[in-house]
């Protein structure tokens, strides 16, 4: 009895331990797992160390008070990585506490995966669920649980983990196949198997023999010798098929083969501008369309978000027809936007003409909350049409393309050129440049990216970058934009089939769990 003691004193201290440690490190690495400072080894380690640590609670006691650390480590720390967006001097302590309890909200993500993969961990122990299960719960369920997030978010994709990985282009894509949740799924499916090994190799003072799970004694598994081998064989094959898959796509966007030249390859591309401005009077924005029509010779200019306010419809018509008059003279594509502020609530538009003639007129459809209170939201709906320079073109409004299934809308419509006028403020021009550009891969399109106090630029469907500055307003930019046809992708087609097969999968297996331990319990009693 004496030895049981200190065996079993030595085995919560050691469980203690862990916790303060882990909890802490957990901390840490959300800080630069996602926001505006996050770092893509960082992202990975830290699902490694939870996926690590939901394997060591062994009662009911120990994953509760696993659970609580871990989620207020990750909620922390992620309200850290994006604390950033908060440096606004007109953001009121009602916007910091609503933003950061959105952090907390999504960091609750954490918690159904955090029990459901502990909870497989001891059925894995009672040999009624196979080895396979112990490393892909933790990624099925956390890649589910964010898409369920992400779909009814006011935010859209803001706070998605798999935007990290952005600047790693052989991983990143597989976002034309299965859009940011594929990325989410093989960093944390990568990190899981990599802590079971590490688990599996840890010393024995992290199981404790006398403690009961569930009414049954903690047991070590037989012994499995195929299982581990046929998952390192699994591992070792589908690693090097995703990155197989993202090398050969990145290298071959023109479809070439063979070794040819610039002449062959270079994709054609027509000069645009991007006019960047805010509330700037109706003549002003005039003038500017003018010389880079002119002096300039821009094919196709947009402006930033709101770049003329309107008091009276009289503005709005003069507007309007003076920059038709300048697309039909000189036979360019002109996006125009402006903020309507007569006959009724405030409308955010992009009005799209070419040779003269208006095209569409598009209502942004997520106006950001609080910060666009007043601002009445348009139809959920794409609109396109037909370009005589670029093909089929579409247009949508910043925030609007940090939803991705609204956006999926453009890739089912063959969309080749996606204007999108913004407006930035504070760190997340960079990372929310990154998220515009996401959606251009996951849908096949080009995108030409006007952005006041942001990231302006054209971006392609192989995460090419043909142009990228950042400014302030009262300054202007060329590019040139890529004349390419859309490109097909998976993800164009079906949308997040991955993120909810996740899903799907996590809730079967959830409901497995629950049959199998109340017939368990059933059967003890």
């Amino acid at each position: 009895q004496s030895t049981w003691g200190k065996s079993h004193r030595t085995f919560v201290d050691v469980m203690k331990l862990a916790l303060f440690v882990g909890g802490f490190l957990v901390f840490v690495l959300s800080c630069f797992s996602a926001g505006f400072q996050a770092l893509p080894i960082f992202c990975w380690l830290q699902n490694a160390l939870i996926s690590f640590m939901v394997r060591m609670p062994q009662t009911k006691s120990q994953l509760f008070a696993f659970t609580v650390v871990l989620y207020l480590s990750f909620a922390f720390g992620v309200s850290i990585g994006y604390l950033g967006i908060f440096n606004d001097p007109n953001w009121t302590a009602e916007n910091v506490a609503g933003a950061m309890a959105y952090c907390f909200m999504i960091s609750l993500l954490m918690v159904p995966c955090l029990v459901l993969s502990t909870i497989v961990e001891w059925a894995h122990f009672k040999h009624f669920l196979p080895h396979h299960f112990r490393y892909l719960i933790f990624p099925i369920t956390w890649t589910g649980a964010q898409t369920v997030m992400f779909y009814v978010s006011p935010v859209g994709s803001w706070g998605h983990q798999g935007y990290t990985f952005f600047s790693f282009g052989s991983l990143y894509e597989l976002v034309s196949l299965t859009g940011v949740a594929g990325v989410t799924f093989f960093v944390a499916w990568t990190a899981s198997f990599a802590s079971l090994q590490l688990f599996e190799a840890a010393p024995n003072v992290m199981s404790d023999p006398n403690v009961e799970v569930l009414n049954y004694k903690w047991m070590p598994p037989s012994p499995r010798s195929t299982e581990p081998n046929l998952s390192l064989r699994l591992f070792v094959a589908i690693v090097v098929a995703v990155f197989l898959y993202g090398d050969i796509r990145a290298l071959n966007p023109q479809v070439t083969f063979f070794q040819k030249s610039v002449d062959d390859t270079a994709p054609k591309t027509l000069q645009g501008s991007c006019l960047l401005g805010t509330t700037e009077s109706v003549d002003s924005m005039l003038s500017k369309t003018t010389h880079h029509a002119q002096s300039i010779g821009s094919k196709v200019i947009l402006w930033s978000e709101t770049a003329a306010h309107l008091k009276h419809e009289s503005d709005k018509e003069r507007l309007l027809e003076g920059m038709r008059n300048i697309s039909s003279q000189f036979q360019i594509l002109i996006g125009v936007t402006y903020q309507e502020e007569f006959g009724g609530p405030m409308k955010n538009m992009l009005t799209v003409m070419e040779d003269g003639k208006d095209l569409f007129d598009y209502q942004k459809a997520h106006p950001v909350p609080e910060v666009e209170k007043g601002v009445q939201p348009g139809p959920d709906v794409v609109k396109t049409a037909s370009s005589r320079m670029f093909g089929r073109v579409s247009g949508a409004i910043c925030f609007d393309l940090d939803f991705p299934n609204f956006i999926q809308q453009a890739g089912r419509k063959n969309v080749d050129l996606m204007l999108q006028p913004s407006w930035t403020w504070g760190p997340i021009r960079q990372l929310h440049a990154h998220m515009a550009a996401t959606r251009a891969m996951e849908n096949g399109f080009n995108l030409f990216r006007c952005s006041s106090f942001g990231v302006s630029g054209t971006f392609g469907t192989y995460q090419q970058t043909f142009a990228s500055y950042e400014g302030l307003v009262s300054t202007g930019y060329i590019a040139q934009i890529p004349v390419t046809s859309h490109v097909t992708t998976l993800y164009s087609a079906v949308g997040e089939w991955f993120g909810w097969l996740c899903f799907s999968v996590a809730v079967v297996l959830a409901a497995f769990l629950t049959y199998r331990w109340v017939k368990l319990g059933r059967s003890v009693h």
